[in-house]
């Protein structure tokens, strides 16, 4: 696991005076709940010796790779050491109507558009994304945008991101779990594990699962 090392792509571009936004999504896979991304904007105080050492036992990384105790300790952490952060939500009737590709791509710009306002006075404005490339970035006048494969485990920012995502689908689904129970959602987050499709068998659908995706179980 990475703590607050992994500073190669960001110290890069803030040595070009660049403000960095890392931009990651999750919910791609499951059958319910919304698609969410975010954006975050580390400072360039990360890369102080004394920061590091003040902050080592905080990780960041591929949020899939830590518990959950850790994600709720590291997004709290990272929410307070950041120029600025936003989230994009793209809920199940837009991803019905869209498709879950288009949908993710939607999650991801509609999280960077949103943090622009809090960054454009800082100065020009850098996206790292993990793998996927955000068409419409330009006309928003941001020109630099750089697709990394494995970005989550490449760079902090979009680790950064990452957790921050997760952290909130999860709470969400958590939240939605108690207004739609037997689903497992609390436990499953809407993904299709073996109690989430038997319930789904057994009850139907509700509003927030994706039709593309549980047709072949109801």
């Amino acid at each position: 696991m990475q703590n607050l090392q992994n500073l190669e792509l960001e110290n890069k571009l803030w040595s070009e005076d660049n403000i960095v936004i890392g931009v990651d999504e999750v919910g791609r896979g499951p059958l319910a709940g919304p698609i969410v991304a975010a954006a975050y904007a580390a400072t360039p105080q990360m890369k102080n010796e004394k920061f590091k050492m003040k902050n080592e036992k905080i990780i960041v990384d591929d949020s899939k790779k830590l518990s959950a105790r850790q994600r709720e300790e590291s997004n709290k952490w990272l929410i307070k050491n950041c120029f600025g952060y936003s989230l994009g939500i793209v809920g199940v009737e837009t991803i019905n109507k869209i498709g879950i590709g288009k949908a993710n791509i939607l999650a991801m710009e509609t999280a960077v558009t949103q943090l622009i306002p809090k960054l454009n006075k800082l100065g020009r404005l850098a996206v790292l994304t993990d793998f996927f490339h955000l068409p419409n970035l330009k006309k928003h006048g941001i020109s630099h945008q750089e697709n990394i494969v494995g970005g989550d485990q490449r760079s902090f920012s979009i680790a950064a991101a990452s957790i921050i995502a997760k952290v909130y689908r999860d709470n969400l689904m958590t939240s939605l779990s108690v207004k739609f129970p037997g689903y497992g959602w609390e436990r499953n987050k809407g993904y299709g594990t073996r109690e989430h499709l038997k319930s789904l068998k057994q009850n139907g659908k509700t509003k927030h699962h994706r039709e593309m995706f549980i047709r072949n179980f109801v």
